[in-house]
């Protein structure tokens, strides 16, 4: 499924966040958003999701509105995992991976055999088989972003929304996970702030900038010294590696 923003306008009281963003995510593809701290990745993100209500815009599914959708409707075709503050809840591994089998099923049906195959199958991708039963307020935050992107991956959805998926995680799994999530071939909108890993994996970018898509393009030709002087106030060297662009952080720029 193709995800499609235009002009998207979120104020948070009289402050503008999101101005006039329009952006494509092609089917199957792995697209990131960068930019600064503040400049609107995550309320973006929100918005597509619902957790936010646009003041305006349009935002699609293909060509159907997503905001025509019921909340069950959307849980069938997006999965979402937020930067929301991870709740202590009172729940084992297994159980909070299973929650993404809930869209699935009409609201007196219960889960099966299936549906748990199918949580264990993702906690395996996690690397979480061995903590199924483990409690999830016992968790270091990378596991429990982990066990987040596993019940993600369970709710088999043709999108996937992620907003900083590899925070809390060491590099070994930040790399599986992203790798794992490529492979899938489906939809993938992923904020994201290491923009080494941005360029490794991402088949096109969105750069924001004071709530505005200024720029927007594959990695091998979207960065360079000079944007990234221009967007983030740093100087760096790009040269090219084999899986995408390599960044080299020199400093903060001299002209700040």
């Amino acid at each position: 499924m193709k995800i499609t923003c235009s002009e998207i306008c979120w104020s948070a009281g009289k402050r503008p966040i999101l101005d006039r963003v329009s952006l494509t995510a092609a089917t199957g593809q792995f697209t990131g958003i960068i930019g600064p701290n503040g400049s609107g990745k995550s309320s973006l993100l929100r918005c597509l999701y619902r957790a936010l209500t646009p003041d305006s815009g349009q935002m699609f599914l293909n060509d159907r509105e997503i905001r025509s959708f019921s909340r069950r409707e959307l849980a069938v075709h997006m999965a979402a995992v937020l930067q929301e503050s991870l709740a202590e809840c009172p729940f084992t591994v297994m159980e909070m991976v299973m929650m993404g089998r809930y869209p699935h099923h009409s609201t007196f049906s219960s889960l099966n055999r299936e549906d748990r195959a199918k949580a264990q199958y993702a906690l395996e991708q996690a690397d979480l088989l061995t903590m199924e039963q483990a409690m999830f307020q016992s968790l270091s935050g990378g596991e429990k972003q982990r066990v987040m992107i596993a019940r993600a991956l369970c709710q088999e959805t043709p999108v996937l929304l992620l907003d900083e998926p590899t925070n809390h995680l060491d590099i070994r799994h930040a790399l599986a996970l992203l790798g794992l999530i490529k492979k899938l071939q489906v939809t993938t909108l992923a904020v994201l702030h290491d923009l080494n890993l941005a360029a490794a994996c991402c088949d096109k970018i969105v750069v924001l900038q004071n709530g505005k898509a200024v720029a927007a393009g594959e990695p091998r030709s979207l960065f360079t010294s000079s944007l990234l002087q221009e967007i983030f106030g740093v100087e760096a060297e790009v040269s090219s590696a084999a899986d995408g662009p390599y960044i080299r952080f020199i400093g903060p720029s001299r002209e700040d």
